[in-house]
């Protein structure tokens, strides 16, 4: 210790603090937005991974968007998709037969190109589904259905992010609670028509799509009992409950992102 900090410390200031040389400058710590996300604070490598997720989403929501806005205010396509109703029965099938392929050929959510190929295509297909039934609803009412929307999935995702409670484990008891209210529902409501079953079918399905919701959202930040890897960014956008190979501690290379 040099005298003149022997001298400072008698004066009660304290140790010195380390002189940087001349010319050097102190690098600021690097900070983000998603480090107020307690699972994501300081792991910039799962920073990544969520950024891109996001990204992915908002690209997939501005094809339905558009195509919603077209059909619901141009007449001539909307004419178009109500008089050619067989197009919406093939394009559901074609959404619905998309994702049970998936359960042979899981692995071409992996492979680049294939996968964003696949994510497009299945954008489309399912875009043109939720378009074909805006046409049978007044433009007022799919604006209301669209902020109700938003604001729930914003509301379970911030949820979902800052609660302290783990939900990314019953992903699979969900899906098949979901199945099997499914085949309920369609046959109550073939035996018995009635617009209270439908509006009761309707508040469960709802319930239903938020702890999906929370789940997937819990996958996709990390940080839980289990998590999805930085690899499985399409895999995210299509299922809720991949897996469970998929959903283990992520040990990925950064690379990835």
């Amino acid at each position: 210790m040099t005298q003149e900090t022997e001298d400072f410390q008698n004066y009660g200031i304290g140790t010195l603090p380390a002189l940087l040389p001349i010319g050097s400058k102190a690098e600021p710590e690097s900070s983000s937005a998603l480090d107020c996300i307690p699972s994501l604070r300081g792991k910039e490598e799962r920073q990544g991974f969520v950024r891109k997720v996001y990204s992915l989403v908002f690209m997939m929501l501005l094809v339905p968007t558009a195509l919603v806005v077209i059909c619901v205010y141009v007449d001539p396509v909307r004419e178009f998709v109500i008089k050619y109703r067989w197009i919406y029965y093939v394009t559901s099938g074609l959404t619905i037969g998309m994702l049970l392929s998936l359960i042979c050929f899981y692995h071409i959510l992996k492979s680049v190109p294939a996968n964003y190929i696949f994510l497009f295509s299945f954008t489309v297909f399912e875009s043109y589904s939720v378009a074909s039934l805006t046409c049978h609803y007044e433009p007022k009412s799919i604006l209301y259905a669209a902020i109700l929307t938003a604001v729930m999935g914003l509301s379970l995702s911030l949820f979902a992010c800052f609660t302290s409670a783990d939900l990314s484990g019953i992903g699979h008891a969900l899906c098949w609670v979901s199945l099997g209210v499914s085949l309920a529902a369609m046959i109550l409501m073939l035996i018995v028509r009635s617009h209270w079953i439908l509006l009761v079918c309707s508040w469960v399905f709802l319930i239903l799509a938020g702890l999906y919701l929370i789940v997937d959202t819990q996958l996709i930040i990390g940080g839980r009992h289990k998590e999805l890897t930085v690899d499985d960014y399409i895999i995210c956008l299509l299922y809720t409950s991949p897996s469970p190979r998929d959903r283990q501690k992520s040990r990925m290379p950064s690379s990835a992102c």
